[in-house]
């Protein structure tokens, strides 16, 4: 038959990536250095060779035998492998050779395509064989007969009828995507090697290079018009002509006759049993279709309402914005009035001043005589009093303006964030896995927009960078907060990277901006729910973000500052983001993850 989501976890590759067969050096003794596994046996090894010609054949036809030679080497297989009908190679060996191969067709679609290319002929003279048997049959022939393509898989039947079969795949090593592609490739195309049957329907349930236990597909296949039933009528039909006694009808007669009406009593049965095969088909056909239009229905009503929250955010900050605005003109005008109403009733001091009795006056006796003037104290208390309104206006984050704690159903939650990850994930090959612990709380206090804000910008950059593999959420609680556990098998990022994200939110020239650069701004708003963000990240694995929000909202804090309160200096902005960043966002290291706390 052809060979073949849990979340990313600690050390955990891409299931899609392609695989490498370059790890770390080893250090190993002269007298073991035959104990490495051939590249190409003709005994021993994981997987037959067979299993390879529909890509060296697809290689050969689509570029020439040249591009195939070169890949064949690179992947450190000998030549003559390509002509080779018979051998075996190592789980690595094949790993790499498919690797090269995905690379080159560019699509998991055209990947599959080039996996069954000219299919029947791998079988060559056994196909004959084959078409004496029904699907079914042949399908349990190919799950017996596993060990004679694959040493290190095997299949079982877990349902078996006329027209479907559940099959069930365990292996003992870790494969990547494109092994399980290339399964689903053979599984698909074994009912094509009857003639006029089109390709199984395959529906995949789990995949062991998702982090499942096994593999699991449901294959169901159309049978079209055989002529079983009606070579059996007619056979039936010829032996009660040669059984009648003699006399009773007239030989040729009644063996043309009975014959054919045997044989029309077949046919009619056959089409009997075609109307219903096409009435279940039909039926299948149209629940497939309903789902799918529902799912299309939910996707567009969910993106409508990410679109809707996203307005009113945005509306919010504006109004915020206008209203901290007009508060700081109010204050630039007055400041200027002050300015104007005392415009030339000080004494200027020039470079040379002289006191009455013409002798020169210094800077510092101008100084201690405008010191005494009591209306100059006046002017420098008011001036100063409205520079402090200004900067306490300048930093007001007016984020949590006219928002008022609410209850949020942890359970509506849950299922939000379900549904809006499916919405952003259409068309995708990622597998979504949305589940809640019984530790979660039933509900939490907290300002709703702002947290579901951190969450569509979460979800947003999760579904952004994650093109194949899964993406897992788990609510869980801890003492006091909701968490939330996002991992994706995404691009990631490095530790370094993610630093510098959160440095002044990416820096002024925006670099990182794609680069998640969205997590800091999540990371502000969490901070105003009293929330926490933990990331862990490695490129070319994935992410894992752990988000703590309060079951109650926090106190506010005492020593905030006032709206009339003294300007802080030049170095608070600085001090108030790293505190903003420490206070709220931990990077964990893969080596030594944070303890729960």
């Amino acid at each position: 038959m052809g060979t073949s989501d849990q979340g990313p976890g600690k050390g955990r590759r891409e299931p899609d990536a392609p695989v490498s067969t370059r790890g770390p050096l080893r250090v190993v003794d002269e007298a073991n250095a035959s104990a490495e596994p051939p590249a190409f046996d003709e005994n021993g090894g994981d997987y037959n060779i067979k299993i390879l010609q529909p890509l060296f054949g697809y290689i050969r036809s689509k570029l020439d035998e040249d591009t195939l030679a070169d890949i064949v080497h690179d992947c450190g297989l000998p030549r003559e492998v390509i002509e080779r009908q018979t051998g075996w190679i190592s789980h690595e060996r094949l790993e790499h050779f498919f690797a090269a191969a995905r690379e080159i067709v560019g699509s998991d679609e055209e990947f599959m395509r080039a996996c069954v290319y000219e299919f029947k002929k791998l079988y060559g003279p056994f196909l004959l064989i084959m078409r004496s048997m029904s699907v079914r049959g042949l399908v349990e022939l190919a799950t017996r007969t596993t060990p004679m393509i694959c040493r290190v898989g095997r299949y079982e039947i877990a349902r078996s009828t006329r027209t479907s079969t559940l099959l069930h795949y365990y292996t003992d090593r870790h494969e990547s995507r494109l092994v399980c592609l290339s399964r689903q490739a053979a599984i698909r195309n074994t009912p094509t090697l009857f003639l006029g049957m089109p390709p199984a329907k395959l529906v995949e349930h789990s995949c062991v290079a998702h982090g499942d236990e096994r593999c699991e597909y449901e294959m169901s296949w159309y049978e079209p018009l055989r002529l079983r039933l009606v070579g059996a009528g007619a056979l039936i039909g010829l032996l009660v002509a040669l059984g009648l006694p003699e006399g009773v009808a007239e030989p040729f007669l009644s063996l043309s006759s009975l014959s054919l009406l045997g044989g029309m009593t077949g046919a009619l049965l056959e089409m009997r049993r075609l109307l219903h095969e096409q009435r279940r088909f039909a039926d299948e056909t149209t629940l497939e279709m309903e789902k799918i239009i529902v799912s299309h229905a939910q996707a567009t009503d969910e993106l409508a309402s990410l679109q809707q929250r996203e307005r009113d955010w945005n509306r919010h900050v504006e109004e915020g914005v206008a209203a901290r605005t007009r508060k700081l003109n109010a204050v630039v005008e007055r400041l200027q009035a002050v300015i104007r109403q005392r415009s030339g009733s000080f004494p200027v001091a020039s470079k040379a001043s002289t006191n009455d009795d013409g002798s020169e006056a210094s800077a510092s006796s101008l100084a201690s005589h405008a010191g005494r003037s009591p209306s100059m104290e006046t002017a420098v208390d008011r001036v100063s009093r409205l520079v402090g309104e200004l900067v306490s206006i300048a930093g007001d984050d007016a984020t949590k303006r006219d928002l008022k704690p609410e209850s949020v159903s942890v359970d509506v939650l849950v299922d939000q964030i379900r549904r809006q990850l499916k919405a952003t994930m259409v068309g995708r090959n990622v597998r979504i896995t949305v589940f809640q612990t019984r530790e979660a709380p039933p509900s939490i206090t907290t300002l709703r927009p702002i947290l579901e804000r951190v969450i569509d910008n979460l979800l947003f950059n999760a579904s952004r960078h994650t093109d194949r593999g899964s993406v897992v959420v788990e609510a869980s609680g801890t003492p006091g907060s909701l968490l939330l556990k996002l991992s994706d098998t995404g691009s990631g990022i490095s530790k370094e990277r993610l630093e510098q994200v959160f440095d002044n939110e990416g820096g002024a020239s925006g670099r990182l901006s794609n680069d998640r650069s969205g997590l800091a701004y999540a990371a502000r708003l969490l901070d105003h729910i009293g929330g926490r963000l933990e990331i862990m990240s490695e490129p070319g694995v994935g992410t894992t973000l752990w988000v703590y929000i309060p079951v109650e909202p926090p106190v506010e804090s005492s020593d905030s500052p006032s709206q009339d309160g003294d300007a802080p200096s030049t170095d608070e902005p600085h001090a108030a983001q790293s505190s903003v960043v420490g206070r709220v966002v931990r990077i964990r290291s893969k080596l030594s993850p944070a303890a729960e706390p």
